[in-house]
């Protein structure tokens, strides 16, 4: 009790006796409205003079008997801002003006939404006309398909411009979407819980004004991820307001629940879910018991719309024909599942249109890009990094200033031809020679290796490949023998390469090692099961899969300045092609 309560209790004693000490009754506060009906009511035009004037706080707070404090709190919790004649703007990107509205269709799903709606004028609400007949069947089709158009617009393959095209096709129709959804044109809300609490100020005026309210399939899995993370001191979700028509998710076991049925705070149950602080072992086995007992899932879209994450790193390769990007998006895949974070991977072809659509379009979808760029130039790579963490792996691009991960190509090669050197080889070719900057550092580190030996490489001996695969190889290598080439030992720019020219070598006849030597580059499963296994340069894809998602979350934290440029270590892994 503070002093002046003691000081308050003391008066009162000594001016009235023990009657004194009896609680008084007291005015109190009035009755408490529901943020909604400060809404609804905001949707009627002022009355009186002026009729252009819009409600304000005050006025609106004398005419419900509430404080203008609880006016404010209910406009911004629904992120309205009153306008005149009973219109209102909500705060959305760009913002949007509200009157009478048709909500058309709703999708969810993801953790992302959508919903599609058309203005309607005061024509309409006196006839209680919607849309007009003529436009009634291709509009209510379209929107049949919003769920899956909102799929699509979730995927970074198919999504740009697909609710674009929606949008363009029925250009009477407004769209209200999450960040997540790749669609330009529509007002975007700034996370999940702000969409919902304007879908539900759109849904409440389409009520008002007559129309029927839409089922949405997955609305309450929805509601209760954007609940259950509610930074907000009020959550319009939680308050009246209209329902739609689908079950509200209230038998979802939450974290509240596991941690009374437990004993221990929410924070405890967070603890042993994330293995973010130790908890001791009794505590963990209650809460772990509770988990087991109530069902408990963990809610990952939650978590993600929590820690402002979407738990993705999007990967773009060249192709999957290649073993080495194979093998690194596994490795990617078991480094992410640590992290509780999912790979999408994508492949490019090397085409530069692809490689930029591929990392524009993972903006809105993936915590960042990791990308073997072929096609991109510098700007391109400045601008895809402009909207969110990107990493480059294997091929530099001259001048680009973003973080980079490779082994020394160089150096690498270099120690493959010493390699071969040390065995007494003096005639070496060369396999993969093209334009890359890639083959250009192998060639480079082979050169170096050669000089200091004291052993020229012969031009005819620089065997080109525009694609590094086996079917090229073993075309490669077999004109080579059948022009008399002559050649005792083999640098191959990656394991397929190897693949094939060794296939090439068996088919003529040529003995391995015996008559030529061959070396890959990769250290793929292939080569070390291959017949004879191949010795390859070994780079640490383990290392560099680890080390590209710590540069994405780095990044995401805001814990990195300027360009990180990382250089993975190797070995060489010597099998039966070079002893």
């Amino acid at each position: 009790m503070s002093r002046q309560s003691v000081l308050t209790w003391r008066g009162r004693y000594e001016a009235e006796g023990v009657d004194g000490l009896v609680d008084q009754a007291r005015t109190g506060r009035p009755a408490r409205t529901e943020p909604w009906d400060i809404v609804a009511a905001t949707w009627e035009e002022v009355v009186g003079e002026g009729a252009q004037e819009r409600w304000t706080s005050r006025t609106l707070a004398d005419r419900l008997g509430v404080s203008a404090a609880t006016v404010s709190r209910a406009w911004r919790a629904h992120r309205i801002r009153p306008l005149p004649r009973g219109r209102f703007e909500l705060r959305t990107s760009p913002a949007m003006e509200v009157g009478p509205v048709e909500v058309v269709g709703i999708a969810v799903g993801g953790g992302e939404g959508v919903m599609a709606l058309r203005p309607r004028d005061v024509e309409e609400l006196a006839t209680g006309d919607g849309v007009a007949d003529d436009q009634s069947d291709s509009v209510r089709e379209a929107v049949l398909d919003l769920r899956d158009q909102l799929g699509a617009a979730m995927d970074a393959h198919v999504g740009p411009g697909v609710l674009d095209r929606f949008a363009t096709a029925h250009g009477d129709l407004l769209l209200v979407a999450t960040p997540g959804v790749l669609a330009p044109q529509a007002h975007r809300a700034a996370d999940a819980e702000e969409w919902m609490a304007v879908a539900t100020v759109l849904l409440g005026r389409h009520a008002n004004d007559g129309g029927d309210l839409p089922a949405v399939d997955g609305l309450g899995s929805f509601v209760w991820t954007v609940r259950e993370n509610s930074q907000g001191t009020y959550d319009p979700l939680r308050e009246s307001g209209p329902a739609c028509g689908q079950s509200s998710g209230a038998n979802q076991v939450t974290m509240r629940e596991v941690a009374a049925h437990a004993g221990v705070s929410i924070k405890t149950v967070s603890n042993v879910l994330t293995g973010a602080k130790r908890v001791g072992e009794q505590t963990r086995s209650r809460v772990e018991q509770a988990i087991e007992a109530l069902g408990y899932q963990v809610n990952t879209a939650a978590r993600h719309l929590r820690t402002g994450r979407r738990g993705s790193v999007v990967l773009a390769v060249p192709e999957l024909r290649v073993s080495y990007y194979v093998e690194l998006a596994e490795e990617l895949i078991d480094a992410a599942a640590e992290r509780g974070v999912s790979i999408l991977v994508q492949t490019t072809r090397g085409r530069r249109d692809r490689e930029v659509e591929i990392a524009a379009a993972a903006r809105g979808l993936a915590d960042g890009v990791i990308i073997a760029a072929q096609g991109m130039t510098r700007a391109d790579l400045q601008d895809v990094r402009a909207g969110g963490p990107l990493v480059l792996i294997g091929e530099y691009v001259d001048g680009a200033t973003v973080d980079h991960i490779t082994i020394s190509n160089e150096e690498a090669s270099r120690t493959a031809m010493e390699h071969l050197l040390a065995s007494g080889r003096r005639q070496i070719a060369l396999l993969g020679v093209g334009t890359s900057h890639v083959s250009d550092a192998r060639v480079r580190g082979c050169r170096a290796a050669a000089d200091a030996a004291g052993v020229p490489i012969e031009p005819e001996l620089l065997i080109p490949s525009r694609i590094w695969h086996r079917d090229a190889a073993e075309e490669a290598v077999s004109e080579l023998i059948e022009r008399g080439g002559e050649f005792d030992g083999l640098v191959c720019f990656n394991d397929d390469l190897a693949v094939g020219a060794v296939r090439a070598l068996h088919t003529h006849g040529v003995r391995i090692p015996d008559d030529v030597a061959v070396v890959g580059f990769d250290n793929t499963k292939e080569a070390a099961y291959s017949t004879p296994s191949i010795t390859s340069i070994a780079p640490d894809m383990a290392h560099i899969a680890r080390r590209a998602l710590e540069q994405i979350e780095a990044r995401q934290q805001g814990q990195l300045g300027g360009p990180v440029q990382l250089t993975a270590p190797y070995t060489l892994a010597i099998r039966e092609s070079a002893p």
